[in-house]
């Protein structure tokens, strides 16, 4: 029987749970969809819920693979950065983790302390909210989590974390409740072994070593074998992040976190841009979910560039890179009484392109060219979008498969339990093979329609548009 990693990647809008075997090949993958809630301006996330859907997709993905429990080597963890589970001493959840920004004045105070990473400020500030809006809840909390490392402790009853889901390498400030925060470890160590109550409730053995696990930005630059400077990954998930390391960061870069202990990673985030998407469907598809974004995507892959003339900004959530507009919002142009969903959904995958390739052509300035670009995410599943955006790049594109992100932490278990010596050896070893997506013939329209994008964006943030 083969020997494998079981993965749980605990993404902004789906829990993805994987078995990788030996080598890096996905055994088996399943996903499910958060429940999302909503009241007022408030809006959430169930904690136990991502643990409803752990304990629903391990079993499956164990039988879709045929592994027994005794096959799994080790398990890991992936997650967001930012998000926040606060639970009391027996681990019940005292506050759910909440993406409205109702602890944004905290934010930005947090933000002032020297060496604190945005997921740190993002963590500490919604804690200084509760403290003032709930003390009772707040003098009641006894860990104060990231949203992987819920996971994590719900595996092993142990609080830790890596350096690039909040604390970083330069650890935490003094004004920092560090009673309250897991200790902060490399992602390719041992977090502590499953305990009898987990192993029971997911099918697995008890005992089986769990990894730190990684801030999924992390993840996916190690499962796209980008871990040494000039290598580049892409990831189009939810949000489309571009990310590299280097050794030593430039003093204008956009430094996202610790990378282990001697390197940096750099990038910019596309906020919203996979969620663009996921709209399209929600709103204009005829529901489906992932049937309809593949339908979608075929028709609009029967539309010429640049759409006939329909455009699209595709800022739903602002815009955070390359510059910062939280105020930005979306927006079609373009559009007759002869436009059909195929054009527009044309114009969204061309309007996200665009938008990414402005992150990259700051990255690089920063960084230098990239040597190789490896896309990761569930984004690499739409093979039109794939292909704008190598044109709208001018650049080979890289891909395996959409399970980047837990392989990088199958690779992160492999190291943990001595399988592999470092991380940049699994990062090579297990990386299966990819196929390059390159569009030569395509680049010189796409550069024009990239100018006309440009000349939209300005004219509609002026104010201008008319």
């Amino acid at each position: 029987m083969p020997k494998a990693y079981l993965t749980f990647d605990l993404g902004t809008t789906r829990l993805k749970v994987a078995a990788f075997d030996e080598r890096g090949a996905c055994l088996a993958q399943a996903a499910a969809r958060h429940d999302e809630f909503r009241e007022g301006t408030r809006t959430w996330q169930c904690a136990e819920n991502w643990w409803r859907d752990c304990l629903a997709l391990a079993p499956r993905v164990l039988r879709t693979a045929d592994l027994r429990p005794e096959d799994i080597l080790a398990v890991g963890v992936a997650g967001r950065g930012g998000a926040g589970v606060f639970l009391d001493a027996n681990g019940r959840t005292l506050a759910e983790p909440w993406s409205d920004d109702r602890h944004v004045d905290a934010m930005r105070e947090r933000l002032s302390e020297r060496g604190m990473s945005r997921y740190a400020a993002a963590l500490l500030a919604k804690l200084d909210w509760l403290r003032a809006d709930d003390p009772a809840a707040a003098s009641r909390i006894r860990y104060a989590l990231f949203a992987k490392d819920y996971l994590v402790y719900q595996f092993t009853g142990l609080a830790a974390t890596d350096h690039a889901s909040g604390p970083d390498i330069q650890g935490w400030t003094p004004n920092s409740p560090v009673n309250l925060l897991p200790e902060a470890r490399l992602p390719w160590e041992v977090a502590g072994d499953l305990s009898h109550f987990a192993a029971a409730a997911l099918g697995l053995r008890e005992g089986t070593p769990v990894a730190v696990g990684a801030h999924d930005g992390i993840a996916a630059n190690i499962g796209a074998g980008a871990t040494l400077p000039h290598q580049y990954a892409l990831t189009l998930g939810t949000h489309a992040v571009v990310r590299t390391v280097v050794r030593q960061p430039s003093a204008d870069s956009r430094r996202f976190y610790a990378f282990g202990s001697d390197r940096h990673v750099i990038g910019g985030n596309a906020l919203a841009a996979g969620r663009s998407l996921d709209w399209f469907v929600d709103t204009l598809g005829d529901g489906g979910g992932v049937e309809t974004l593949q339908r979608l995507s075929r028709e609009a892959n029967a539309v010429p560039p640049g759409a006939r003339g329909a455009g699209c900004l595709p800022f739903l959530a602002g815009e955070a890179a390359p510059e910062r507009q939280p105020q930005a919002r979306a927006t079609f142009t373009g559009l007759s009484a002869h436009t059909t969903r195929a054009e527009l959904f044309r114009a969204t995958l061309e309007g996200t392109a665009f938008a990414i390739a402005d992150i990259v052509d700051e990255v690089v300035g920063w960084c230098g060219e990239p040597e190789r670009i490896g896309l990761t995410g569930s984004g690499v599943q739409l093979t039109p979008w794939v292909r704008i955006l190598s044109a709208v790049l001018r650049r080979p594109l890289e891909t395996t498969d959409a399970a980047s992100e837990g392989r990088g932490i199958a690779m992160c278990c492999a190291v943990a339990i001595g399988a592999m010596p470092d991380i940049d050896t699994a990062a090579r070893s297990m990386l299966p093979p990819t196929t390059t997506v390159h569009l030569p013939e395509l680049e010189t329209v796409y550069r024009g329609l990239r100018a006309n994008w440009m000349d939209l964006k300005h004219r509609v943030g002026s104010g201008t548009l008319g």
